[in-house]
């Protein structure tokens, strides 16, 4: 059973990684959704990243099927009323939704980017020459889902930001956490943020450095002194060692064993 588990645990994380490709390429709908039930099988968690981009990823396909779907109908549609409105009106129409699918997929692929002064340009476009695509019930939904990825965005800028100077603070005062690096290396996503934390780790490590040889150089004192007082004790005359003599070698020896500060 053991071994069945084993099994079971590898495939979800194959798939799970087959997801994650499939997430980062053009796949359809039904291949996202196959990949993640493989992936989530007998229990298995994905990680809350990852299960976040596939629910976005799943709507957005269902919608652009939605979208297609409509288009077909409109296409239909306008056919049938061509045979009454003429020609022009039945084209219009289809050239407007198809518009509107591809002002809709831009947008998106802005959010899902982070390209924010692009889509702000885009948008501008838009309002200058054409103002009422703008109207789209769909187009205003791909605004709302841009703005959202703009604030998440803006707090992972600002969550950086934060961490950089406590980190630069830290540096400075010679404790900076390890966590702390860590996080920052998770927050940095576009090559100049990858830098920094990057330069912030190296002077980081260094500062461990120096704490750790500081504490080496601590304790190998502390361990001399504790050597000397118990040279000074054997060298008396046993009757003279009193309890607190004692009980102080026992206190030292027991700091010096238990000490934390130096690595391994």
């Amino acid at each position: 059973r053991r071994q069945y588990e084993t099994v079971q645990e590898r495939c979800a994380l194959e798939a799970q990684t087959a997801l994650e490709r499939a997430l980062d390429r053009q796949c359809t709908l039904e291949e996202i959704v196959k990949l993640h039930d493989a992936a989530t099988r007998a229990g298995h968690m994905l990680p809350i990243e990852l299960e976040g981009r596939y629910r976005l990823t799943v709507e957005r396909l269902e919608e652009e099927r939605h979208d297609a779907y409509q288009l077909r109908l409109a296409i239909v549609g306008t056919a049938a009323v061509s045979l009454l409105t003429g020609p022009i009106w039945a084209i219009w129409s289809i050239l407007r939704y198809r518009d509107v699918v591809e002002v809709v997929q831009e947008l998106d692929q802005f959010a899902a980017q982070g390209n924010f002064d692009a889509a702000d340009q885009f948008i501008a476009r838009l309002e200058k020459n054409r103002p009422a695509i703008l109207q789209s019930n769909n187009v205003q939904a791909a605004r709302t889902r841009l703005e959202e990825a703009r604030a998440k965005e803006n707090q992972r800028r600002g969550k950086f930001e934060e961490t950089r100077k406590t980190l630069e603070r830290a540096i400075a005062d010679g404790n900076p956490a390890q966590q702390d690096v860590k996080l920052l290396s998770d927050l940095a996503r576009d090559e100049k943020e990858k830098l920094i934390a990057q330069d912030i780790e190296r002077r980081a490590q260094e500062k461990w450095r120096e704490q750790d040889r500081k504490a080496r150089e601590s304790w190998k004192q502390r361990m001399a002194a504790l050597e000397e007082r118990i040279r000074q004790l054997e060298a008396k005359d046993i009757s003279f060692i009193t309890e607190k003599d004692v009980e102080e070698v026992e206190r030292l020896y027991h700091e010096l064993v238990n000490d934390t500060t130096i690595s391994d």
